[in-house]
């Protein structure tokens, strides 16, 4: 049966392929037309087809492993850019919200340098208008001024009566307006 396997696989090949393999097995010490013999052609001619396989695909997994990582670098070098564009965005908003900054602290240095201003002119204002300096200042920051205190009403005159040690009566006459008493 074997041998009828043999010669069915050895009509279906060319005589050119199996040459090589037959001087081998020859060499070997197999005696051509035997069993055995056909058994070592065809064993030389599985392994030369499986190490064609193997070297085909050492070569193509070496030639996909380069293709893979020409792929891969393509993969990386485009999320580099996608990262870098974004990092420039980054960088534009940032310097944008540092101009906005800039711009945001002039306009309240102005503003402070406006308030104080009009705050030094109100107080030389007011002090020019006889006012203290604490009320010129009270009225320049817009607060209500510190009212004096009002002069008591005092009676212009006023009698008093005063007894002396002898027992007679003394009549004076303070004057508010002057500061002084006139007794009589």
């Amino acid at each position: 049966m074997r041998l009828l396997i043999l010669l069915l696989i050895s009509f279906s090949v060319s005589a050119n392929d199996l040459e090589s393999y037959k001087a081998t097995c020859e060499d070997i010490g197999f005696k051509p037309k035997t069993e055995n013999f056909g058994a070592c052609v065809l064993k030389l001619r599985s392994k030369n087809a499986s190490n064609q396989n193997t070297n085909t695909k050492v070569i193509s997994n070496t030639n996909n492993i380069e293709e893979l990582k020409r792929q891969h670098q393509a993969l990386a070098q485009q999320q580099f850019e996608a990262l870098q564009k974004q990092n420039d965005l980054l960088e534009r908003q940032y310097q944008n919200q540092l101009a906005m900054q800039a711009q945001q602290k002039k306009a309240a240095e102005d503003a402070k340098r406006k308030r104080v201003s009009v705050y030094l002119m109100k107080l030389g204002a007011g002090m020019m208008q006889g006012q203290t300096m604490g009320d010129s200042a009270r009225a320049a920051q817009g607060l209500p001024l510190i009212d004096a205190p009002k002069r008591p009403i005092m009676q212009p005159m006023q009698n008093y009566r005063v007894t002396l040690p002898n027992g007679s009566l003394y009549t004076c006459r303070y004057d508010a307006n002057v500061r002084r008493a006139n007794c009589f």
